[in-house]
């Protein structure tokens, strides 16, 4: 890999901005896959990642603070001639060539056929789990009460669409994600408690997805998730 990063920082008192642009250049990258349940690695010939991040903060007081970030990414295999290609049932295969049962029947169950194990050209295709553009936007707020101190908080979080496979077959749905949380603080900074609620908007989406030539497996991500969190310093 050859990359290159170049970036700007800027703070005052109120205001802080932090900005990035980079550029990956990849030769033999490894990828990995399942074919006949078994891991295999394969050589993506080359590919290129490019971007930009920026990430920024504002306090409107001593006790509001604003803050948010960006970043939009290019990333391509620019050469991929034998991408992994999730497998399918060839009816016309018979049982004395590829003893697999897998075309449906009339009556329901499965009659001869194969399953086949293929590869694709994937030059110019997005590279996989690479969304173009990613965010966030949240806020905290501060003040004293009960003898401590006690902190709002939220973040935003989206995704824009990607992909879980190199050959462009298993797409997630770009998604935003919303936590909130209120934590309150003694004054020796040493006990906390707090509620908190993640993916408050009970967003669901896949957060992985395995392929192989026996099948197709999906990981969900977790619901709307509700608690209470204690906790204490030990010095």
């Amino acid at each position: 890999i050859n990359a290159y990063e170049v970036g700007y920082k800027y703070e005052t008192r109120a205001f802080q901005a932090n900005l990035a642009g980079y550029y990956y250049n990849y030769k033999n990258l490894q990828v990995s896959s399942y074919q006949d349940g078994a891991a295999q690695i394969r050589n993506a010939a080359s590919s290129e990642i490019y971007g930009a991040e920026l990430q920024l903060r504002y306090k409107v007081s001593s006790a509001f603070n604003v803050y948010g970030g960006a970043a939009w990414t290019h990333a391509r295999y620019k050469s991929f001639e034998n991408a992994p290609f999730y497998s399918y049932c060839d009816p016309t295969v018979t049982v004395a060539t590829n003893p697999m049962w897998c075309a449906p029947t009339a009556v329901g169950g499965m009659g001869p056929g194969g399953l086949v194990q293929a590869s694709t050209d994937a030059s110019g295709f997005k590279m996989q789990r690479a969304p173009a553009f990613t965010g966030n936007i949240g806020a905290s707020y501060g003040t004293e009460l009960g003898g401590g101190r006690l902190t709002l908080s939220g973040n935003l979080y989206y995704t824009s669409s990607f992909y879980f496979d190199p050959a462009q077959q298993f797409k997630q749905k770009g998604y935003e994600l919303l936590s909130l949380r209120a934590q309150w603080t003694d004054a020796s900074d040493r006990y906390t408690v707090a509620l908190y609620g993640d993916n408050v908007t009970n967003r669901r989406y896949q957060s992985q997805v395995l392929f192989n030539t026996l099948g197709t497996g999906a990981v969900w991500n977790s619901p709307v998730t509700y608690g209470i969190e204690l906790g204490a310093k030990f010095r």
